[in-house]
């Protein structure tokens, strides 16, 4: 089963917006002291975050 570069690619880009999301979150809260989303939602990110890894690491185990 081959995977459309672009799906990949979509992929790819938003786990890199995640990972800019979480940092951002991350310097807030902890640098800052300021948090400006909910515990809730932050495991969301990280959850999402988690999902996308792995569906890379399996697109790229398929091609």
């Amino acid at each position: 089963m081959q995977i459309k570069h672009d799906d990949f690619e979509t992929i790819q880009k938003r786990l890199h917006r995640i990972k800019d999301i979480i940092r951002e979150h991350d310097y807030n809260n902890y640098i800052l002291d300021s948090p400006t989303i909910s515990e809730y939602d932050y495991s969301k990110l990280i959850e999402e975050m988690k999902s996308l890894e792995q569906k890379i690491d399996n697109l790229a185990q398929i091609n």
